[in-house]
């Protein structure tokens, strides 16, 4: 009876860092994926100036979203500077205001905007996809339902954040947000009570 070729230790030690280098890749490989999955890119579409009843449904969205009446002007500025200057973000929010006004009539309205606010706020839960938990729900989300998570990144943090900078401020009791005059004697009181 032969016996099995007898391994080196040189032979054993190279078979472990390999299998260890192509673990640690093969992991790096799919957190990578996965980062893609969660945070897609924006893509490359080109810039130019929003339809008005594009602005106009970005505004509606936005107040639905902060869930009070709000200031609009400065949103429709922001909407409409990035849609003309940043690549992308024009084709993001056309498909964003497609799928609201496509939902609005499946629900039985004319479009977005000229909905109630309920209706509104049933809509934007629909595309909203910070809730979603379970590994099956968001494979799910992930493979059928990506612009959703477009939308969640570029449109409703960015809305949200806008929000907490100027709005939020009013809020809060101040008269106006950082940055704006107040006039000359109102900026040593402190605000009023909300």
């Amino acid at each position: 009876m032969s016996r099995p070729p007898r391994l080196s230790r040189r032979y054993f030690l190279r078979a472990m860092v390999s299998l260890a280098a192509f673990t640690i890749a093969g992991g790096l490989a799919v957190r990578r994926w996965g980062a893609a999955l969660k945070h897609p890119a924006l893509g490359d579409a080109s810039t130019g100036p929003l339809p008005e009843a594009v602005v106009t449904t970005l505004v509606a969205a936005t107040r639905t979203l902060v869930d009070t009446e709000v200031e609009s002007t400065h949103y429709a500025t922001f909407f409409r500077w990035r849609a003309e200057t940043l690549r992308g973000y024009r084709a993001l929010y056309e498909r964003f205001v497609a799928a609201l006004d496509r939902a609005a009539r499946e629900a039985g309205d004319r479009d977005f905007a000229g909905g109630g606010t309920a209706r509104r706020r049933a809509i934007l839960r629909q595309i909203d996809v910070t809730g979603v938990t379970g590994r099956v729900s968001r494979l799910y989300v992930l493979a059928f339902r990506r612009d959703s998570f477009r939308f969640e990144r570029y449109i409703f943090r960015e809305a949200l954040a806008l929000f907490s900078q100027t709005d939020g401020w009013v809020l809060l009791g101040y008269e106006t947000w950082p940055g704006t005059p107040r006039g000359l004697e109102s900026y040593t009181k402190a605000p009023g009570r909300a």
